[in-house]
């Protein structure tokens, strides 16, 4: 975060305060503001989370394979997928030599469908954003040391001298955590749970000791104030160093 979202961030969870019949933590403060104020994409980044949820959501309701990790999937399920593939390939090539732009877009967004689906088969659909931006990398590496791209007699886009392959092996080791911002989908579902009244598992589970609950609650909103608190002294120490105090 840059200065300025910094100070914007402090005075938003000065001006918040949360009841003591809520739970609220740093990471879901930190997400409920993103939600108010979304920072912007890193330039020339992909944002697919969206997609890779409902393409969950499908495969779910249908009872369809997805994994957690990475894996090569039985020979069964993968040729059907790929038969499936070049069916809406096929169709696109129709769509296109029928002059129908909205079957191109249909062929298109099928396309799409199968291989997010292929890609929950295969259990890297949490990690195909930031193998798409590890992709974008390094194909912005080809263009020349003249910075002019270097091209194929057919239009194709060639490798320049300062080309680097994509390293997704490190992508794909990397936790899920680490590739994606917060959002505030969780924290909001888990605050408006707490003022409805409707308590999610884990909440019912601990209050059934009433103690303990009271003093998780009381833990997370120290652990908030003191999160907050200790953004105020980086943002009074950094002014004090620049004021040469």
């Amino acid at each position: 975060m840059t200065r300025e979202e910094l100070i914007a961030y402090d005075r938003w969870l000065t001006e918040n305060k949360w009841g003591s019949s809520e739970i609220i933590t740093p990471e879901q403060a930190a997400d409920l503001y993103l939600a108010k104020h979304p920072l912007p994409p890193a330039e020339g980044a992909v944002q697919l989370n969206k997609q890779i949820k409902q393409l969950k959501e499908f495969h779910t309701a249908f009872n369809l394979p997805q994994r957690q990790v990475p894996t090569i999937m039985p020979s069964p399920e993968f040729f059907l997928r790929h038969k499936i593939l070049m069916e809406e390939v096929e169709e696109l090539r129709e769509a296109y030599n029928e002059g129908d732009i909205v079957e191109v877009a249909d062929a298109i967004t099928d396309c799409l469908y199968v291989l997010f689906g292929a890609a929950l088969q295969f259990g890297i659909a949490d990690k195909l954003e930031a193998c798409f931006d590890e992709v974008h990398r390094s194909n912005m590496n080809k263009l020349g040391n003249d910075g002019k791209p270097i091209m194929r007699e057919d239009g194709k886009v060639m490798k320049g001298e300062n080309f680097k392959r994509p390293d997704l092996k490190r992508v794909l080791n990397e936790p899920v955590a680490a590739q994606q911002q917060p959002t505030a989908e969780g924290a909001e579902e888990f605050l408006l749970a707490q003022r409805n009244g409707n308590d999610d598992p884990i909440t019912v589970a601990i209050s059934k000791e009433g103690w303990i609950y009271k003093m998780v609650v009381k833990a997370m909103q120290e652990f908030a104030t003191l999160h907050a608190q200790r953004i105020a002294d980086k943002m009074v120490d950094a002014k004090t160093s620049r004021n040469g105090c």
